[in-house]
């Protein structure tokens, strides 16, 4: 009876155990299941694209030097001006009052000298030069009231057509305040910013594609790098520079201020092993690729070469896996 009954604890014994290391170890959990990808075959394009505006190749915008009530617009949008013609201009009643007294004590002084030239060498040599200094001095004030005089006009600094006007006769005109453009004739171009990781990927010369919003995607048309901008500017602490694209073919509907999207063409490789973007680890001194063992279980990392990027989320691999090669995607150390 004693040996039935040990028998029987040694039995839930084994059970307890059991139990306790399927619970501890496992708990019937299957093994993770990775997702993976075969090396494949394609031809990258890595592209450059940015989004711009269509601006004139010449241009001006102007703003008045002076503070003052606008008195009179000559212009209006859609006008054609020359060299020098007065678009508008403030009042200028007191400047030509001031300018006035300054020529007349200007008129005073010299007539004075004159006078003084009757007698010159009766004269101490300090009085000749107090007369000579006088005069200079009206006269150099004289000017500088008609130079601000002048500034009461605003003239086209180049032949061209008024496309933009921001002015009313009345209304008062702040100092540095843009409130005219004058395009010039030679047409328009496409301004950009490209950000400082592909600017040097860029050439001058390089043609790309570009479509316009106010035309739709189908429409696309050829254009050629004709400039970079040498200096950078930051755009919410990023690094871009200035980049203008020229037209290779002419088109009435395009209007100054049009939004346009842009791509080049900078590179590519045909028939490439390709990898997506989510298969390529990448750190500081090495690229790496993960893949199975020989025993099919263990992941193991191998390091690989890259090349051209593009769009469609998908790396060249220039060296370290072959074609149909297997390689994990979600890894242990992403579960």
């Amino acid at each position: 009876m004693k040996k039935i009954f040990t028998s029987k604890w040694t039995w839930i014994v084994v059970l307890l155990v059991g139990g306790l290391s399927w619970w501890f170890f496992g708990r019937g959990e299957k093994a993770p299941d990775y997702e993976v990808i075969s090396v494949g075959r394609e031809t990258i394009t890595e592209i450059v694209d940015a989004t711009g505006e269509v601006e004139p190749i010449d241009y001006a915008d102007l703003s008045f030097e002076i503070p003052g009530v606008i008195e009179k617009v000559y212009s209006m949008v859609g006008d054609a001006v020359e060299v020098g013609e007065v678009i508008a201009n403030i009042d200028g009643a007191s400047y030509r009052s001031n300018l006035e007294q300054a020529q007349a004590a200007a008129r005073i002084a010299e007539a004075d000298e004159r006078f003084a030239r009757r007698i010159w060498d009766d004269l101490e040599p300090e009085q000749r030069e107090a007369k000579k200094l006088a005069s200079e001095q009206a006269r150099q004030n004289a000017a500088s009231v008609a130079s601000q005089l002048e500034k009461t006009y605003m003239r086209a600094p180049l032949d061209g057509t008024i496309t933009r006007m921001d002015i009313r006769e009345g209304e008062f005109a702040v100092t540095g305040s843009k409130v005219v453009r004058i395009s010039g004739e030679e047409g328009l171009h496409i301004v950009t910013d490209i950000p400082e990781a592909d600017i040097a990927k860029l050439s001058l010369g390089q043609e790309g594609m570009a479509t316009f919003d106010a035309f739709g995607p189908r429409e696309k048309y050829s254009v050629v790098l004709s400039e970079i901008e040498p200096e950078a500017n930051a755009i919410q602490d990023v690094v871009y520079y200035t980049v203008h694209f020229d037209l290779l073919e002419e088109e009435s509907r395009l209007r100054s201020g049009m939004s346009v999207d842009i791509e080049v063409r900078v590179a590519e490789s045909q028939n490439a092993l390709y990898l997506p973007f989510r298969a390529v680890y990448e750190t500081e001194d090495r690229v790496y690729t993960e893949v199975f063992a020989p025993d099919g279980i263990t992941i193991v990392e191998r390091d690989i070469e890259i090349g051209l990027q593009n769009d469609e989320g998908n790396i060249e691999i220039l060296k370290g896996l072959s074609e149909g090669e297997q390689v994990v995607i979600r890894s242990k150390k992403e579960i």
